[in-house]
């Protein structure tokens, strides 16, 4: 295999890549108030006035902790936001920092143990369902009827049913924002395309002829053998498989999306590691690296470096998600190559039809209590006092100095170093809020602050809007709410039967001994051993008890 590593890559691009990173893997910034005491003011609501600490309900809430707030606000657990919180909310609260790499990994530690604050948060439906079948998440239907008034009120039908399992109410979803169900992209050098006469490809078979063209044709026009075509945008970041070592966009594009139960062949669900459809996505990308065109590195790589290879240059296209090319991120790749220029890559046309990019749950974080929580009561309190007003200046600051509103939109208008600082994990504390920021509102926000962007800025906010609506525009389905469907034999077995056929699927495309075919009739193999034609059927026959399927 020939060395394609460029040696002289600049400390400062090392930097700046890893804070786009960790700024694109958080959710989206929900701005955090002004941290100078004048600033203080509180927010509207129409919660009553907070009684005394010691009259009081007490409940301790998870933080979650990507690493990069502002040491001159305090700690995650003990800042001027946690202070206002306690000093208007309905519910005094302890605040425990959970990082954010660890956190499922340490929720089911404390879980086990018993010593979990009494209101964790995460993203993954499938540990959600694990907790569950684990036994040790309460369920939330009484409180939620008693207390949760405002929250009724405005988490529309869809979005709640995501936290039922099994006909109980285990977990209250965060509404998510258009802007973010549009998370997920992939990225082209346009300029390389336009260097070496390419259009823009349609098809999975125009995409490989590019990419191949990118690896091979000198597309920046330096003489040197240094390109990839194609790169993998998100790595290794954990113990975690979940994005199939960065391959998560082509399978998309043969509508082979993660935590997918889809149609088969019989028309029944399958589980989507075992359907054709992932077959013929790996097929591709077992032909794409054979033939040498991305890092054989691959499937190492950590995120860290995969972006790397993106902002120097060494890869003409990118998996990642839709806020990927920041100003940040753009302002670095134009110090490398004045001439960069990332687009959006269209979504595909494949052999089996045109699939989307895999979008987000309609719900953000998915807010759980332990059954150790001695008062459900007092979290639903708190949750619902947060809904009814206390989210806006928690989440945007204060209004005429952090943003104002125009056409139902809340605009930004601080600079970003004041957002960065101010407005930091916001949304970690917010674990309700009704608003549902959409493209439209990106674009009022950019005519709103035209005047006060550098050219790189809007150029990075024009691209993303233009990221958002490609995604946007090709529907995808989720077959059903969860994966388990509260089914404890689907939660308890399906996990290792993902991780079997994960590691086989990997191995496959990085070993030419091993074909796409002869995995595909291994994991086929294995899973019927494992039990999965019993868990197919169960599943099926829940989700056509449930309507989901005829």
């Amino acid at each position: 295999m020939k060395d394609k590593l460029r040696k002289r890559v600049s400390l400062f691009l090392v930097l700046v890549l890893l804070l786009a990173l960790f700024g694109c893997s958080a959710p989206e910034q929900e701005a955090a108030p002004d941290a100078s005491p004048e600033a203080q003011e509180p927010a509207a609501t129409d919660a009553p006035d907070a009684a005394p600490a010691e009259e009081r309900p007490q409940i301790s809430v998870a933080v979650l902790d990507f690493g990069n707030f502002p040491s001159d606000r305090g700690t995650l657990e003990d800042n001027d936001l946690t202070e206002w919180i306690n000093a208007n909310s309905p519910v005094a609260i302890d605040f425990v920092a959970i990082t954010r790499d660890e956190a499922v990994t340490k929720y089911s530690t404390m879980l086990a143990a018993g010593t979990a604050p009494d209101v964790i948060m995460e993203w993954n439906i499938t540990a959600f369902e694990q907790f569950i079948a684990n036994g040790t998440l309460q369920p939330l239907d009484e409180a939620f009827e008693t207390y949760g008034e405002n929250l009724k009120a405005a988490i529309p039908e869809d979005v709640l049913q995501w936290g039922y399992y099994n006909g109980k109410l285990y977990g209250i979803p965060k509404i998510r924002s258009e802007t973010n169900v549009v998370n997920w992209m992939s990225w082209i050098r346009q300029d390389w395309l336009d260097n070496l006469g390419l259009d823009m490809p349609t098809t999975m078979e125009e995409f490989y002829e590019v990419v191949r063209a990118f690896t091979f044709d000198d597309p920046d026009g330096n003489g040197i053998d240094d390109t990839w075509g194609f790169g993998a945008g998100s790595g290794v970041t954990s113990g975690q498989n979940e994005d199939f070592g960065g391959c998560e966009r082509i399978s998309n594009l043969f509508g082979a999306q993660r935590f997918l139960w889809m149609p088969g062949e019989d028309g029944l669900l399958d589980y989507v590691d075992i359907t054709k459809n992932r077959l013929e996505a790996v097929r591709y990308l077992e032909r794409m690296y054979d033939e040498g065109l991305c890092n054989p590195e691959f499937f190492t790589q950590t995120a860290q470096q995969a972006q790397s290879d993106w902002v120097n240059g060494k890869v003409g296209t990118i998996g990642a998600q839709a806020g990927t090319v920041d100003a940040t991120v753009l302002e670095a790749m134009l110090e490398v190559d004045p001439n960069a220029n990332p687009v959006p890559l269209k979504t595909l046309a494949s052999p089996l039809g045109q699939f989307g990019y895999y979008k987000e749950q309609p719900f953000d974080l998915m807010i759980m209590v332990p059954n150790t929580c001695e008062d459900p009561g007092a979290v639903i309190q708190y949750l619902d006092w947060m809904i009814s007003g206390a989210w806006e200046y928690i989440n945007y600051g204060v209004e005429g100095t952090h943003y104002i509103k125009q056409d139902g939109a809340i605009i930004s208008i601080c600079d970003s170093e004041t957002s960065e600082h101010d407005l930091s994990h916001a949304a970690m504390y917010t674990l309700a809020t009704p608003y549902n920021r959409r493209i439209s509102d990106v674009e009022t926000e950019l005519v709103v602050n035209a005047d006060t962007y550098s050219e790189v800025e809007k150029r990075a906010v024009e691209l993303n809007i233009a990221a958002m609506q490609e995604s946007l525009s090709v529907p995808f389905t989720f077959y059903t709410p969860t994966t388990a469907l509260g089914l404890e034999s689907v939660s308890t077995t399906l996990p290792s039967l993902t991780n079997y056929s994960q590691e086989v699927w990997e191995r496959c495309i990085i070993d030419s001994s091993l074909s796409a075919d002869e995995a595909y009739q291994m994991i086929v193999d294995e899973w019927e051993v494992l039990g999965y034609p019993q868990i197919r059927e169960e599943f099926n026959a829940r989700a056509k008890e449930l309507g989901y399927i005829d």
